[in-house]
């Protein structure tokens, strides 16, 4: 094999489709297969995971996993979705029990509502 030359094994309809596609917008695919290889490796191989949109072209083309569950970062995006979605609902329990708290203390006069509470001994008298 000479220099800059590849020999690459594509699932047929895939490469059939690829070549279609390129020949209608007037492109030789090997310069189109060029340019995909410079955009993976100027995004450091993230280009294949940061568009959605290739999910289902990959999968009517035989791939048998999905694009995003191989991107560890794209699972990495998910899980932190689901912790910040956990945190307001442990923000919101924990502001409905200071809440709470804050009404049985106001009820009971103890606390923040103690008649000995530095803030409850408000002197207006003149010195």
């Amino acid at each position: 094999m000479r220099a800059g030359q590849f020999s690459a094994n594509f699932h047929p309809d895939l490469l059939d489709a690829f070549r279609s596609r390129c020949k209608q917008k007037g492109e030789k695919y090997t310069k189109v297969l060029e340019q995909l290889a410079t955009l993976y490796l100027q995004s450091e191989g993230s280009i294949l995971f940061n568009h959605a949109a290739l999910e289902p072209e990959a999968k009517s083309h035989g791939t048998t996993e999905s694009i995003k569950a191989q991107n560890p970062l794209l699972e990495l995006e998910k899980k932190i979705k689901r912790l910040e979605e956990q945190g307001e609902k442990t923000d919101y329990a924990i502001g409905d029990a200071f809440d709470r708290i804050m009404d049985c203390e106001r009820v009971l006069a103890i606390g923040k509502y103690s008649k000995s509470h530095p803030s409850m001994n408000t002197s207006f008298s003149k010195s």
